[in-house]
């Protein structure tokens, strides 16, 4: 099963934070092979930015979180030149950022779900694809 996630996810990797659980657990069924997640190479970007941000974590550390993320081998997509354009839709029409628009784009190219903590986006991709909450994790994987 491959899905698409989000930064609002893989940052609760690294940040404790409100529903850290259901990301770790994605993750862990990532490293074990049985889901595949699938991100937009911009993930990397946003991901290290939340981390510099949290002063819990110290310098090494952050930027050994970073190296981590790499690590996982997670599959990190450039936007191809024709995606460019319905990305920029989806983004004025649901008055969502570029970046967060690349996710909807990513998996509506792909036809696999999307999976994120951010209400906005969740809110916006209803009626483009299939989204789920991390929250909601059990109720859509085989775990």
């Amino acid at each position: 099963m491959k899905i698409v996630i989000d930064a609002s996810v893989a940052v609760k990797w690294f940040n404790i934070e409100e529903y850290s659980d259901e990301a770790v657990k994605l993750k862990n069924l990532h490293v074990a092979g049985i889901v595949k997640l699938i991100a937009p190479l911009h993930l990397i970007y946003e991901v290290g930015n939340s981390i510099w941000k949290n002063r819990q974590i110290n310098n090494i550390d952050a930027s050994n979180a970073v190296l981590y993320l790499l690590e996982l081998e997670i599959s990190l997509i450039p936007p191809d030149r024709k995606s460019i354009k319905r990305i920029m839709e989806i983004a004025r029409n649901k008055n969502i950022s570029f970046h967060d628009a690349c996710y909807i784009e990513l998996a509506k190219k792909y036809g696999i779900p999307l999976i994120s903590a951010d209400k906005k986006l969740i809110e916006a991709s209803k009626d483009i694809i299939k989204i789920f909450h991390i929250k909601d994790l059990e109720s859509f994987l085989p775990v």
